[in-house]
């Protein structure tokens, strides 16, 4: 049985996400910033994949459907687990945002006492 997917470059994009998120949260904890932050954001990154596979997985889904439908369709219907899935992804967002909006001083090479 064959479903349908994704194009390779969306999973290409999803996956460079995850480990820029990875990334994020690693440098962050070397440099003891937001360490308990980094590390939930660390446990959302292991198990988003692994929930969102099973989820996927699911025999509910039609085989039309790409990953993401499914997800929208769930949502849609109020499926619990779409919901924690879509807000773990949300919660990267905001993980990937904060970090940058936070460390952009340093990228450009100021502190934070000479921003404010």
């Amino acid at each position: 049985m064959y479903w349908e997917t994704m194009p390779e470059w969306f999973w290409i994009i999803h996956y460079l996400f995850f480990l820029i998120s990875l990334g994020t949260a690693v440098f962050s904890l070397f440099k003891r910033q937001r360490i308990k932050l980094s590390v939930f954001t660390m446990i959302v990154l292991v198990f988003l994949p692994v929930v969102g596979f099973f989820f996927s997985a699911s025999a509910s889904r039609s085989l039309t459907q790409t990953e993401y439908e499914f997800l929208f369709t769930q949502l849609q219907e109020g499926s619990g687990t779409a919901i924690l899935i879509a807000l773990g992804y949300l919660y990267l967002l905001f993980w990937l945002i904060s970090f940058f909006i936070k460390s952009a001083p340093s990228f450009i090479g100021r502190t934070n006492s000479e921003v404010n």
